[in-house]
């Protein structure tokens, strides 16, 4: 499971806890426009109707409600872009598994059908510099990593797959570590900050920031943070 900062549960895709049930004015939703948190009856996952699409994007089953995996008798999938071997996955369009949240926070990878949320296309387009990468949580290069993309000191955007730069964080590390894996056993100093940040022209940028940068108030971040959408 993954808690945010007050403690309450949240969708494994998203990393929210909120679930729209009512309109602005405090009135309750047709189900057919709600967005509920879901948990699989098999193995716990709890995710929110939009975020994983299919079967429960426009209504909550009644009773037990199982996610693809589950229903496939799969158990520990391995993820093609992180170490970890849990969480809400769909298949690959080449044949193998990867975590919804993976495919929304690397810049390459998107859904094939945004209803459905699979399957995960451009597997192939994740440049090898991201599987060279050591995460600084598990220590490992198994997976494909992305950046922090908190900018220091320059304005000036990192070049594509530096690990270092001027002004730039650049600190690699898993979605799915930063996301399961506890800070405090990793030695992190903090949690990391990963959220969907709607930008000028309405596109949706994914916010990735490491536990150094993530620990201060994102609306101070904001004078020096320029979203990089190649980290």
């Amino acid at each position: 499971e993954i808690l945010d900062e007050s403690g309450e549960q949240c969708c494994e895709i998203c990393f929210s806890a909120f679930a729209e049930l009512v309109d602005d004015l405090g009135n309750p939703l047709p189900p057919e426009y709600r967005n509920e948190l879901v948990y699989c009856s098999g193995c716990d996952i709890l995710v929110h109707q939009g975020c994983y699409g299919g079967n429960i994007r426009d209504a909550v089953p009644e009773g037990d409600w199982w996610c693809q995996a589950c229903c496939l008798s799969l158990t520990q999938v391995q993820c093609v872009l992180c170490p970890v071997p849990h969480g809400p996955v769909k298949p690959t369009d080449d044949g193998r598994w990867a975590h919804i949240a993976c495919m929304h926070f690397i810049a390459e990878t998107e859904a094939g059908n945004v209803v459905l949320q699979e399957p995960v296309v451009n597997i192939k387009d994740v440049p090898e510099e991201r599987f060279r990468m050591e995460c600084i949580v598990c220590r490992s290069t198994s997976g494909a990593c992305v950046q922090c993309e908190h900018m220091t000191g320059s304005r000036k955007r990192p070049s594509k797959f530096v690990t270092k730069g001027k002004g730039c964080c650049n600190r690699p590390f898993h979605v799915g570590c930063a996301a399961y894996i506890d800070p405090k056993k990793a030695g992190m100093p903090g949690r990391f900050y990963m959220d969907a940040k709607q930008l000028a022209n309405d596109e949706i940028h994914h916010v990735k920031l490491c536990p150094v940068h993530a620990k201060r108030n994102y609306a101070e971040l904001e004078s020096s943070y320029a979203p990089n959408p190649t980290l």
